[in-house]
């Protein structure tokens, strides 16, 4: 079976991501757009990939900074493009976001799904293709932060009064 060859770049506002397919495999290259950004890249061979799967972002993925009532926010891309594959025995894992409405991005994943059916997800929910992979999810991420946020000061005000209970301070 021939393997298409594909490019696609997307500009989002922070960084830039290109993305190659050919017939040695996939490579996603990311570049930030600050002074001390280092242009980083994969190369991942088509035989190692275990999965692939497309994504749909949520509203907080798109969050770039600002503020609570007035954030910025880059609509440049609208899915997740998440690969895991073996290199040297051990599973490495891969997500980077794309414009699943791009054509490109269609036909590397048409193309994956043809060389690899084995590996694709793309038919599962978006659910299930972060638990087979092992991603945690954007909602996890933030309730993971939140409660990072409200349970430390609540277990530093506690370590605090126990300290000062144990050292007899409370009299």
């Amino acid at each position: 079976m021939k393997v298409e060859i594909f490019s696609y770049t997307r500009n989002h506002d922070r960084w830039t991501t290109t993305i190659k397919l050919d017939p040695q495999g996939i490579e996603i290259i990311t570049a930030g757009k600050g002074l001390i950004d280092q242009r980083r890249g994969i190369r991942i061979p088509i035989a190692n990939l275990k999965n692939f799967a497309l994504v749909p972002t949520v509203a907080i993925q798109h969050v770039q900074g600002g503020k609570l009532h007035n954030p910025v926010t880059d609509y440049s891309y609208d899915s997740e493009l998440f690969l895991t594959w073996t290199s040297d025995g051990k599973t490495k894992k891969k997500r980077t976001f794309v414009d699943a409405r791009s054509e490109t991005i269609q036909g590397i994943l048409r193309c994956l799904k043809e060389q690899r059916p084995d590996a694709s997800l793309l038919d599962v929910s978006p659910e299930e293709a972060h638990k087979r992979m092992g991603f945690i999810t954007a909602r996890q991420t933030v309730r993971i932060i939140v409660a990072l946020l409200v349970g430390l000061p609540i277990l530093g005000a506690g370590l605090i009064l126990l300290i000062q209970h144990l050292n007899g301070s409370f009299k």
